[in-house]
């Protein structure tokens, strides 16, 4: 009862395994509801106001999850295909169960080596698919995001040697919970960005330009947009008209549990792996997806930088 008293929320989650989630507006989604999303779209195909293409990059050591999404500028989404390299030839999968993995591809060499060979063999064919409007306009990928939290070295070897570096950047996931002060709070320093809960720091020796963002605040976004009803302002949805080949994705997105948390002023929702940890990539790849859109401009999150400052020249009054 002390730690009902001390934090309810925290003891709905943590003690009974039973969050409330709504008490902060935002819906448990089920699996099912997710399925439903479908849009009619075919793969690749994009409804007509959508103006920026990002997509996301999540290593492991068998399998790189992926996914690329259209946007419109007021943060309408829509998925236009996912999946994982090397492809497993079904709908449905684990990541320990995978049936081809990346070494199996690339016999006889590491597994560093084998993650660098993948993510170039990903990025071409990610690159040389076709994102196209309903006008027929070709849409490029504005921006592609890859996961640098398990082996940043060898997605910044790849980036380097991609000569995309332009269009492809490391990316890494942050919780930020209610104790800590959010990303909109912090104080930008000379070279680098802010934008909707995500920055780009300036990068340390050796490393390339990477973005880090704020995973709960955006795992929060996504499972809005994906609670919201067709057709509203904001929302997401998926290709198809088959709600069962959403089955895994619908499964992954939903990996996790929000907890109501509160702290220092504001309330947020933290989240949290559900017992058993299940697989969660493709999660990751909508909310990589969706901070790349943020980057792009989609919601009027352009981003800024703070130029390097210099001394003023002294004025005669002042001497």
């Amino acid at each position: 009862m002390n730690l009902r008293l001390r934090d309810q929320a925290a003891f709905h989650a943590e003690y009974q395994n039973d969050p409330q989630s709504n008490r902060l507006g935002t819906p448990n989604l089920k699996p099912e509801q997710i399925r439903q999303k479908i849009n009619g779209w075919t793969k690749g195909k994009l409804p007509l106001h959508v103006q920026k293409v990002t997509a996301f990059i999540d290593v492991h050591d068998a399998l790189l999850y992926w996914m690329v999404v259209g946007w419109s500028m007021e943060q309408d989404g829509y998925v236009a295909d996912y999946g994982a390299w090397p492809d497993q030839g079904r709908r449905y999968y684990a990541l320990h169960e995978a049936s081809r993995t990346m070494q199996q591809v690339r016999p006889g060499i590491g597994k560093e080596g084998a993650i660098l060979a993948g993510l170039q063999s990903l990025a071409g064919e990610l690159f040389a698919k076709t994102w196209t409007r309903e006008d027929e306009t070709v849409l490029p990928i504005d921006r592609v995001l890859v996961d640098v939290g398990y082996v940043p070295d060898t997605v910044f070897a790849f980036i380097r040697m991609s000569g995309r570096s332009g269009v492809i950047m490391g990316s890494r996931g942050v919780g930020i919970g209610a104790a800590k002060a959010p990303m909109s709070q912090y104080r930008q320093k000379p070279g680098e960005q802010l934008g909707q809960n995500w920055m780009i720091p300036v990068p340390a020796k050796h490393e390339l330009r990477n973005v880090r963002f704020d995973s709960n605040y955006w795992k929060t976004f996504v499972h809005d947009r994906l609670a919201l009803a067709p057709g509203d302002k904001g929302s997401m949805s998926l290709y198809g008209n088959d709600p069962m080949e959403h089955r895994l994705l619908s499964d992954h997105i939903t990996a996790e549990y929000p907890t109501p948390t509160e702290g220092h002023g504001r309330k947020l929702l933290e989240w949290r792996m559900k017992p058993g940890n299940p697989d969660n990539h493709l999660l990751d790849c909508l909310v990589g997806c969706a901070v790349a859109a943020s980057m792009c401009g989609c919601g009027g999150s352009v981003m800024a930088s703070v130029p390097q400052w210099k001394r003023k020249r002294p004025r005669v009054t002042y001497l």
